[in-house]
């Protein structure tokens, strides 16, 4: 489906669905606050209190994936599972090595320019969603199928991200309220753009 088809779909597979995907969003989010509370204890400049922030960013990347994996399965099974939300901490070693590869290879595009950086982190958009989708799959295969997944697919990509933007200059008037709606409804559909790739590749 083209991006308005695309869209149109998110928006109409979401009604009734938002409170189950807040809940999804609220857990991972209390968990990771959680986790950085020891950090919390030190000062902002003390190096205790930064490894301390380091370890609790690292242990909350099996949150985040199992997120993904929660709203794959809505957009798959309409089934909200709470239990997939901790289910990547049983590959605590593949998820978080991939997801700290990605960002490094990004965060080095962005040292020499903008667009090697935004480029980067397009060829790179599916690892998420492939740690979930392909779990027989090592750290660097998933890396390069992303790669070859996402050639012809970066532009849209691209433009689908920035077509969200109106609805994101609209938090601040809107006292952040809008996210209600807002949140779920990328999500989804950035994420349904995603397994459409997946599953057409």
């Amino acid at each position: 489906m083209n991006r308005v088809e695309l869209k149109e779909w998110s928006k109409q597979k979401i009604n009734g669905s938002k409170l189950e995907i807040w809940k999804g969003i609220i857990i991972v989010g209390f968990l990771s606050f959680l986790f950085v509370i020891p950090s919390l204890m030190f000062d902002d400049k003390s190096t205790v209190g930064n490894i301390l922030e380091l370890v609790a960013d690292i242990i909350s990347i099996p949150l985040s994936i199992g997120f993904v994996h929660y709203i794959i399965n809505f957009i798959r099974k309409d089934n909200f599972d709470m239990n997939v939300l901790y289910d990547h901490y049983n590959e605590f070693g593949r998820v978080v090595l991939a997801t700290l590869i990605s960002g490094l290879l990004v965060l080095a595009g962005f040292f020499f320019f903008i667009i090697p950086g935004i480029v980067i982190s397009l060829c790179l958009f599916l690892v998420p969603y492939l740690l979930v989708e392909r779990r027989d799959l090592t750290i660097f295969e998933i890396i390069e199928l992303s790669i070859k997944m996402m050639k012809g697919h970066k532009m849209d990509c691209f433009v689908l991200s920035l077509s969200f933007l109106g609805w994101i200059l609209l938090v601040i008037p809107t006292c952040g309220l809008i996210l209600i709606w807002l949140y779920p409804y990328m999500t989804v559909a950035m994420a349904k753009f995603a397994t459409d790739i997946i599953d057409n590749y």
